[in-house]
């Protein structure tokens, strides 16, 4: 009976070896994905700022925020069309708003490098860190990926 309840005892410590090591598997899963999502949406923008190389060249990307553009009347899948800037504020907001949707506190900036045609455009959200991280005290971390381009 003894060594029936020692069986069991070594078996439920291995258990929750196994469920351990399921639960740091699916945070990493969750974290690369995340990482996939803001390379995806990066370079999203990226090819709708070499779309739309008018507004490059008028600075419409030069200092693009967090905050969602007032989205101008023209309608660019309609028949009426939008101007190459309208079209930039579309894109915009389009790109910042599936950030948002897509990660969690998903936000995205854009700034133009002085003195040079590239531009560094960001993507950052936040996700919940490990327990035993001691760099993340409060729980959660903003992560940030960047890339920079010259359209």
């Amino acid at each position: 009976m003894i060594e029936v309840m020692i069986a069991i005892v070594v078996v439920s410590f291995g258990l929750l070896g196994v469920a351990g090591l399921q639960l740091a598997g699916m945070k990493a899963s969750q974290t690369s994905y995340y990482r996939s999502v803001a390379t995806s949406q990066a370079y999203d923008m990226a090819d709708r700022m070499r779309a739309n190389m008018q507004s490059v060249t008028a600075g419409k990307f030069d200092a693009v925020t967090s905050a969602l553009p007032t989205l101008p009347s023209c309608n660019p899948y309609g028949s009426s069309g939008c101007v190459a800037t309208d079209m930039a504020t579309h894109d915009i907001h389009a790109w910042l708003t599936a950030n948002g949707r897509l990660l969690p506190s998903g936000i995205g900036t854009i700034t133009k490098v002085a003195n040079s045609n590239a531009f560094n455009i960001q993507v950052g959200w936040s996700e919940k860190c490990l327990n035993n991280d001691p760099s993340c005290p409060t729980g959660s971390a903003t992560r940030t990926f960047s890339t920079q381009f010259m359209p």
